[in-house]
């Protein structure tokens, strides 16, 4: 279950994930999620993250395939095509040498 739209805690309590914002427009979107470690609020770089795009309401994902790119600092970023507003949904795993976790954030997007 998803608490805060753009904010998220993986499910074994490793990483922090974050939006910048919230809410974004129709269309395409560079969404850069901020990962850190929750132990001591460092960025996490070098990473594996799997990203699905979904909107559970209406049970589809995008009409386009995501990007997803490691800019440094703990920021990746996906790009990702929302044909709809609505609420939508990013789930996922993270992994490093030692856990994989999964993850779960919301995104509202408005009609542009």
């Amino acid at each position: 279950m998803v608490a805060d739209p753009g904010v998220a805690v993986s499910d074994g309590g490793t990483w922090e994930l974050s939006l910048p914002s919230a809410e974004w427009s129709t269309g395409w979107n560079d969404l850069d999620l901020r990962v850190s470690q929750i132990a001591d609020g460092d960025h996490a770089d070098g990473l594996e993250l799997i990203v699905d795009v979904t909107m559970p309401s209406m049970g589809h994902g995008s009409s386009e395939d995501h990007t997803l790119t490691e800019l440094g600092e703990g920021i990746y970023r996906v790009r990702v095509f929302f044909q709809m507003g609505g609420s939508w949904e990013l789930t996922g795993t993270i992994t490093d040498a030692e856990l994989v976790e999964s993850f779960a954030l919301l995104a509202d997007v408005v009609e542009e």
